[in-house]
């Protein structure tokens, strides 16, 4: 089958879901794959890959420059670990505009890797990323998604994001992720978060009351950081000076 899908000059779409491929069938269907300059649509889901066939298939694509793949499915697959090294490669797939790997247990890491990578793809106009074990996303990280879904509304990297047609119908799906608003743990200087509460104040169903704590030693700063990230914010480039 991998020699059949690379020497083909007319395979476009190839769905060999539910199979019982494991890792030594996806890593041999990958090579095939990373050697094809036709094939558009690929459908990987529920074949037992795991990391180490998310890992070849990630090997197979990279570089790739004459990549064709316009929608590649992984669903199921339980990929895990491979998924920054997929994020990796998404740049040699210039054409991709869908990318399905929902129910894979991508944790945090692989999460924030394909968030990062949809954010800098030109095509890439749907992540789905839904049932996965994702249970944060740095502030930055989605202001980064909110300006790529082309308006402060982009608040769905909690959740499920569908675009408009002006923004060419870009979605980012992460619904069935624990996702915890603000992310815990994760540090973000005071513009940062100030630009994360103005996204979500600017949703269409506005988030008005969130939960944040601020911990440190006595006289660091504290009260100056809360203040500058809930102060207008015409007020913050000065405040820290007042």
């Amino acid at each position: 089958l991998a020699d059949a899908v690379a020497g083909s000059g007319s395979l476009a779409d190839l769905d060999v879901s539910l199979n019982a491929l494991g890792g030594v069938g996806g890593a041999l269907l990958a090579a095939g794959v990373g050697r094809s300059r036709v094939l558009r649509r690929l459908t990987l889901d529920r074949n037992g890959l795991g990391a180490a066939g998310g890992a070849a298939l990630a090997a197979a694509l990279l570089g790739h420059e004459a990549c064709a793949l316009v929608s590649l499915s992984a669903a199921g697959n339980e990929l895990g670990a491979s998924a920054p090294a997929l994020a990796a490669a998404l740049p040699s797939c210039r054409a991709l505009r869908r990318l399905q790997l929902p129910r894979n247990d991508v944790d945090d890491g692989g999460g924030v890797a394909l968030c990062e990578a949809f954010a800098a793809h030109p095509a890439l106009r749907e992540l789905d990323l839904s049932s996965n074990i994702i249970t944060a996303l740095p502030i930055e990280t989605q202001l980064r998604l909110a300006r790529r879904l082309g308006s402060a509304e982009g608040g769905g990297a909690r959740g499920s994001v569908e675009g408009g047609g002006s923004r060419l119908d870009l979605s980012v799906d992460l619904s069935g992720n624990v996702l915890t608003s603000p992310p815990l743990a994760h540090r973000a200087g005071s513009q940062a978060l100030g630009d994360y509460l103005a996204m979500l104040s600017a949703e269409p169903q506005a988030v008005s009351r969130i939960r944040l704590m601020v911990v440190g030693f006595g006289g660091v700063g504290k009260t100056t950081f809360c203040g500058a990230a809930t102060c207008p914010p015409e007020v913050r480039p000065t405040y820290a000076a007042s």
